[in-house]
């Protein structure tokens, strides 16, 4: 069965042990992580923030950091 490239790319899946197989012509692209950066920090309290809400809890009390009285 022949796909289209479009139909391919519709078409992965990601799993424990998959393996998927390139079509003649399609390349590898590799990410580039550059993590952890300079800011995770600020990133994660900004998460913290939007997520706190949603679950009735301040961002403080999420991540567990306490550092005013």
């Amino acid at each position: 069965m022949k796909l289209s490239p479009e139909e391919r790319l519709s078409s992965y899946e990601l799993g424990p042990g998959t393996i998927n197989m390139l079509a003649e012509g399609e390349e590898l692209t590799f990410g580039d992580p550059t993590h952890p950066n300079a800011d995770f920090d600020s990133f994660t309290k900004t998460m913290a923030q939007l997520a706190g809400p949603a679950l009735d809890m301040p961002y403080e009390v999420l991540l567990s950091v306490f550092n005013s009285s």
